[in-house]
């Protein structure tokens, strides 16, 4: 169904996106000001020696690359990534999610041809299909689930807090200006006259 193709290729967008900011996260620790790639002396003590290390707290939104501004990203994203894989999966799953058989319902010889028969997806099998919704259950609706989810909203610290800092970096300041330069340039009374 196309609804269902939509939802599941906004959750690949999502790992997508969560790949590229990791990267990106690597990519800036790597390059942060206080440990370049491209100084090759790795003595002891030397900036580049400390190569992939967490640089210290007073370098973290700062430097050539951003210091840690896109780990921040991450840890703004995350949580709001697993809210809406979860949702997509209560939505998708809808009722089955709940109303699903056990593997015992499955080889009880009263049910099992009514189950198989009307359990079973276009191209799947009633049990692929139970493993399928029984996997998505243990996401959406088990302490499991329950634990992971809190787990992704907090284990970077409180989100609110992470927003707090975000919001104080340069980068920050440069999205806004960016923005003042777009509307300095145009002229507001040519843009009340256009809409």
């Amino acid at each position: 169904m196309p609804r269902y193709q939509e939802l599941l290729c906004e959750l690949v967008g999502s790992v997508e996106l969560a790949e590229g900011l990791l990267t990106a996260s690597a990519h800036d620790v790597l390059n942060n000001f206080n440990h370049p790639i491209e100084e090759q002396d790795e003595s002891p003590g030397s900036r580049a020696a400390s190569r992939g290390v967490i640089p210290g707290v007073g370098s973290l939104f700062a430097g050539s690359g951003g210091g840690m501004l896109s780990i921040t990203a991450v840890r703004l994203f995350f949580p709001q990534a697993m809210t809406g894989a979860i949702d997509t999966i209560r939505l998708m799953g809808s009722s089955g999610l709940i109303l699903t058989p056990t593997e015992k319902d499955l080889a009880h010889p009263d049910v099992r041809e009514a189950l198989a028969k009307y359990l079973r997806g276009k191209d799947m099998s009633a049990e692929e299909r139970l493993r399928i919704m029984k996997m998505a259950w243990d996401v959406v609706g088990t302490e499991f689930g329950g634990r992971q989810f809190m787990y992704e909203w907090f284990f970077a610290g409180d989100p609110f807090g992470s927003r707090i800092v975000y919001y104080r970096t340069k980068r920050r300041a440069q999205c806004q200006a960016m923005a003042q330069r777009l509307l300095d340039q145009t002229d507001s009374r040519e843009a009340i006259t256009d809409a």
